[in-house]
């Protein structure tokens, strides 16, 4: 077979952002696929074009998607792109459907493995010495490849000659250059704006122009209104700036192009314009930082507000900005989506915008439905606020139940914190979330309505909440948004994406890998075998596996709903000591049995300083079965009950009979602390401490 020939490039080009977000590299998967080699990826997707050519299609799909199945590496998939002949893509292509989900697929895997060949400086300075040619198409081939194998990573080398004042002709063929290159050297390009060089930077400035890229809009028009900068590359500046789409306002684009950084918008951020790096001037020269993809978007963003603070210092909306984006990088470290290495120093950045800008942040947050920046706002503001804010009391009215807890534990940590009665929605909201029972949840990814519906109902009727998403990126982008996934049910076909990346994708989310994960399939023998260990397969009359998995030990993100609700028990039980939380006593009961004692033991004590029943409360320390833990609570909350004037019933007898039970000495000194509060006769006592008589010669 020959290699690919260049219309394919073109149709590639087209498809490669569409892909590129969907597949997770195999690389970083926490699942490990099964090993194969080059060989098998090979035969098996040969084989799958013979059956094709047959017009055997199910059989032909079905070997399409093992191929996908294998987990193949970049490599291996780049050398397959690079063997199979141009008519066999077309011919997937034609074919649409889940066929040219599978083309798509493929061609993302490959373009991943061409990356990461290009940060490859002997192979760059290679083509730089065949652009010295004389022969334009020799310069023209060079110019191709820079970009399309190399792209940024070639501009460190290159723009030395921008500052080359003696040769006039090279530094214009590298001007030109660069300006083919097309989008990809912009990044770098604007980073090297901070060379001491007039000439350098007059001449990137240009060629920023030539190229057009409203990203370089904000920075440009602000070198063009600086009077320092000397007035050759002012001149530049603002007429690069104009071709590039500025309205004059450089501090309001800066802002503008922060919040399209931090939401990831296609006007800043298109797949293919995402990096492995993030680009600086130091030291004469443009260098590279390594950054998660995940925390990109956020760094430019950052970076972007940061411009706009320095071009006014009083910019609420650029502190805001900035405090969204750490915001945003400690939620993904809390959720296992990047390196945590660095959250302390993040923590104290957020801190030092203040909060105004934190409370700013959080309105556009919870607006905008981004719950996972919203809750880390929450969690600094209950830290630092001095008072109730607009932002906080935004997030206690969210649709989003965990935002909404998260609000309240702020709210009323800052009352607190201040010495305040909290609100009634406030205790209301804590109540809710102590309260709130963990069920377990399901998010069914399928095209096939009829399918999905009858799942969910079944599942439903098993007393399970279940999430239908009909496409594949539908569901990959809002199932990050629900708290406590215990299972994922991925059809066997979808109308968007391949089930093969969505597996992928699912498998390579910390956040969701923990989940059990099922294809959805008549087949289920095949799709089984097929992702030998990474996921399994389940008929849609039979979700019996799916509920063994549902039955087993609940993690991940069932321990952090578990631990809100804690910090909600806790809060309440201190707000309890000073204030009304009635408004939270039936939530609060609701958490004496079920729940894990890090949770009941706070909203006993709560109830306790409330004036709960303490009948109630005394027949939970006389619960055999509980642990010592909640039995001392209990005994403790009763007597707190009883001191306030909570309603005694027959809390006597239950504590009379657990004082002289056999029960743990820290529980029956508890029941008869509690009761003493009843203040019982002479003749009760005297007859409590005959049945207890201890000391040498009983």
């Amino acid at each position: 077979m020959t290699g690919l020939r260049r219309p394919l490039s073109l149709i590639v080009a087209s498809l490669l952002a569409s892909a590129s977000l969907t597949v997770a590299s195999p690389a970083t998967s926490p699942v490990a696929g099964p090993v194969t080699g080059t060989d098998d990826v090979q035969d098996t997707f040969g084989q799958g074009v013979d059956l094709l050519r047959r017009g055997r299609n199910g059989e032909a799909l079905r070997a399409f998607q093992r191929v996908l199945a294998m987990d193949p590496g970049h490599a291996e998939a780049y050398e397959l792109w690079k063997s199979t002949d141009n008519e066999i893509w077309v011919q997937l292509m034609v074919e649409g459907g889940e066929f040219e989900l599978v083309a798509k697929a493929i061609m993302g895997l490959a373009d991943m493995g061409r990356s990461e060949r290009r940060n490859d400086r002997d192979a760059i300075k290679a083509q730089l010495r065949v652009l010295h040619s004389d022969d334009v198409i020799e310069r023209r081939g060079a110019i191709r490849t820079l970009a399309g194998q190399h792209g940024e990573y070639a501009v460190p080398l290159m723009v030395f000659a921008l500052a080359d004042q003696d040769d006039d002709d090279w530094r214009v063929i590298v001007m030109h250059a660069l300006t083919q290159m097309g989008t990809d050297v912009v990044v770098p390009l604007v980073a090297a704006l901070d060379t001491s060089d007039s000439f350098q930077r007059r001449n990137i400035a240009l060629t920023l122009g030539y190229i057009g890229d409203s990203r370089a809009a904000a920075v440009l028009a602000a070198l063009g209104a600086d009077e320092g900068a000397g007035e050759g590359v002012r001149r530049a500046a603002s007429e690069a700036a104009a071709k590039c789409g500025s309205s004059g306002d450089a501090a309001g684009q800066f802002l503008s192009d922060g919040d399209d950084y931090h939401h990831g918008r296609a006007t800043v951020l298109r797949p293919s314009d995402y990096s492995d790096v993030l680009w600086s001037w130091a030291d004469g020269g443009l260098t590279s930082q390594a950054v998660e993809r995940s925390l990109y978007n956020d760094e430019l963003a950052r970076r972007a507000y940061h411009a706009a603070l320095a071009l006014d210092s009083s910019s609420m909306e650029a502190r805001a900005g900035i405090a969204r984006s750490y915001a945003n990088e400690l939620a993904k470290a809390d959720a296992g989506m990047a390196d945590s290495a660095g959250v302390d120093e993040m923590a104290v950045s957020l801190a030092l915008c203040g909060v105004e800008a934190a409370d700013l942040a959080l309105q556009w947050s919870v607006a905008s439905g981004d719950s996972s920046v919203a809750i880390a706002l929450c969690r600094a503001l209950g830290n630092s606020a001095g008072g109730a804010t607009a932002g906080l009391n935004a997030a206690l009215n969210s649709d989003d139940g965990a935002l909404r807890g998260e609000g309240a534990v702020a709210l009323g940590q800052i009352a607190l914190r201040s010495c305040s009665n909290a609100s009634g929605a406030t205790v209301a909201g804590l109540g809710e979330v102590a309260g709130r029972e963990v069920m377990r949840i399901v998010a069914v990814i399928d095209g096939d309505l009829q399918r999905a519906q009858g799942v969910v109902s079944a599942l439903g009727e098993a007393g399970v909440l279940a999430h239908h998403w009909s496409t594949g990126a539908s569901g990959l982008g809002m199932m990050r948004r629900v708290a406590g996934l215990d299972a994922i049910l991925v059809g066997d076909t979808l109308p968007d994406l391949t089930t093969d990346q969505v597996v992928d994708a699912i498998s390579g989310t910390d956040t969701l890998a923990n989940a059990s994960l099922f294809i959805l399939t008549a087949d289920v023998e095949g799709f089984a075998s097929m992702y030998d260990g990474r996921s399994g397969a389940v008929a849609p009359g039979d979700l019996s596996s799916v509920m063994d998995a549902l039955n087993a030990d609940l993690s991940g993100d069932r321990a952090r709903a578990d631990a809100l609700a804690e910090r909600a028990a806790v809060v309440l039980r201190d707000l309890a000591r000073n204030g009304d939380i009635s408004a939270a006593s039936a939530a609060l009961a609701g958490c004496l049995t079920g729940r894990p004692d890090a949770i009941t033991v706070p909203a006993l004590g709560a109830l306790g300083a409330a004036g709960g029943n303490a009948a109630e409360l005394a027949a939970v320390a006389a619960d055999a079965g509980r642990s010592d833990a909640v039995r001392v609570a209990a005994a403790d909350a009763c007597g707190a009950a009883l001191a306030r004037g909570g309603e005694a019933g027959n809390a006597a007898a239950a504590l009379s009979g657990v004082a002289s039970s056999e029960a743990a000495l820290a529980v029956r000194v508890a029941a008869a602390r509690a009761l003493d509060k009843l203040g019982p006769d002479a003749g009760a006592r005297a007859a409590l401490l005959n049945e207890n008589r201890s000391g040498v010669g009983n």
